[in-house]
């Protein structure tokens, strides 16, 4: 069967029509003429694997990764990387049009940088002491080496095979400071490890880089710490910002994205009086407005990215920030009891809950930024944010690129 790829949908599919029937195609482009194979007929809907590209896009470029199509990590390295965006911004239009009724002809920017090597924290699987990753097959994807992840750690997969060796991980968590040159380490295992072995381990067969290992136990929400050897945090600068981050604590994996999203969005802003930052993790962007602003104040439900906060505001000297483990829900229900100039949402895939919402609009902060990595539940809670606010400025961050995720920041403004 060959197929005409009309455009690419969320989740990187390119998607083709034939015979009154809806095909979802991986790693091919719009335009394109493909002959596909072991087609998935689902009920409204059937999948496809592309098996020859019969006719070529223009935008079609070899991919850099010998894994390519059989690791599930990257979905879009057979595009040039100006069209990746191109695509990417068609796509986050279109999901904000469909959903939510948000019509826009073009964003305020799009903020990108290195397409390659961009990636400070990686989570491995291991299989058979092996290092690799889930593939798009579900099965194990053995690597040597993987593209977007930051070469430091890159650098460091050797060591990550001798450790597999010894203690039989299931998976293994990377972070990579690139101001402090320092990872740390977070895994589970199927074996028991103990600690004294760990210690030895760590003091004389491990690079002194490595400054902190952590075992954990798999749970959904967050994994359970059983110990750690060595150190379980280290320090990143960002934007005159030093920021405490500990293993199992939420940070941005593409700092230099980072950095230029939090530039543009602040750019040309004034000083704010009072600042709330929801879902604000170790305060990447709380803190950094504590200089802008005359109180800021910080709310996340992990334990660990709140410790980190607190502990980074005393670092900066920054005595106008207050610093709270709440739920969402919780710190909005409190803290818009009093007005807010600004309030910064950074919530989960899933986005903001209507009791969320509704707080946000009874509570009525003159504006908001909400930085969203999923564009249908963005669209989804402008619409509902819509009846109290419109929409200054949408820009989209390449955060990841190579895959199909689309970063997006929206400002805000009561009406």
């Amino acid at each position: 069967m060959i197929l005409e790829i009309e455009k690419l949908v969320h989740s990187g599919y390119g998607l083709a029509r034939y015979q009154n029937r809806v095909y979802f195609v991986p790693f091919v482009l719009p335009g394109e003429k493909v002959k596909v194979k072991d087609v998935i007929n689902k009920k409204d809907y059937s999948i496809a694997k592309p098996d020859e590209i019969i006719e070529k896009s223009p935008h079609r470029i070899e991919p850099v990764c010998e894994y390519f199509g059989r690791c599930g990590g990257c979905h879009f390295q057979h595009i040039e990387y100006d069209e990746q965006l191109n695509q990417k911004a068609s796509i986050l239009k279109e999901t904000l049009k469909k959903i939510g009724n948000v019509d826009i002809e073009s964003l305020n920017g799009v903020v990108s940088d290195d397409p390659y090597y961009y990636r400070n924290r990686v989570k491995f699987k291991v299989s058979n002491k092996e290092i690799g990753f889930v593939g798009i097959d579900e099965d194990f994807v053995k690597i040597e080496h993987c593209p977007i992840t930051s070469k430091a750690i890159n650098d460091i997969i050797p060591f990550l095979k001798e450790f597999s060796k010894h203690f039989n991980p299931s998976w293994i968590s990377v972070f990579y400071s690139d101001t402090t040159k320092e990872y740390l380490l977070k895994f589970a295992s199927y074996d028991y490890i103990d600690k004294d072995r760990l210690k030895k381990f760590k003091e004389n067969l491990t690079p002194k880089s490595v400054v902190g290992i952590t075992l954990v136990k798999d749970d959904k929400k967050e994994d359970r710490v059983i110990f750690s050897i060595g150190t379980p945090f280290t320090f990143l600068e960002l934007l005159g910002i030093e920021y405490r981050i500990s293993i199992n604590s939420f940070f941005q994996v593409n700092i230099k994205v980072a950095k230029k999203l939090i530039e543009t969005i602040t750019k040309d802003e004034p000083i704010f009086d009072r600042v709330l930052d929801d879902y604000g993790g170790v305060g990447l962007f709380g803190l950094y407005m504590a200089k802008r602003s005359k109180e800021v104040d910080i709310a996340d439900i992990n334990k660990s990215s709140i410790n980190d906060a607190e502990y980074s505001a005393k670092l900066n000297k920054l005595d106008n920030v207050s610093i709270y483990n709440q739920s969402s829900y919780v710190f909005l229900k409190k803290s818009l009891s009093k007005h807010a100039n600004l309030l910064i949402l950074d919530p989960p895939r899933t986005g903001l809950t209507r009791e969320e919402i509704e707080l946000i609009l009874l509570g009525k902060p003159d504006y908001i930024w909400y930085i969203s990595c999923e564009p249908s539940s963005l669209a989804r809670d402008l619409k509902l944010l819509g009846k109290r606010y419109k929409i200054k400025e949408i820009y989209m961050a390449d955060m990841f690129p190579q895959t199909y995720h689309i970063e997006t920041a929206v400002k805000l403004e009561l009406v």
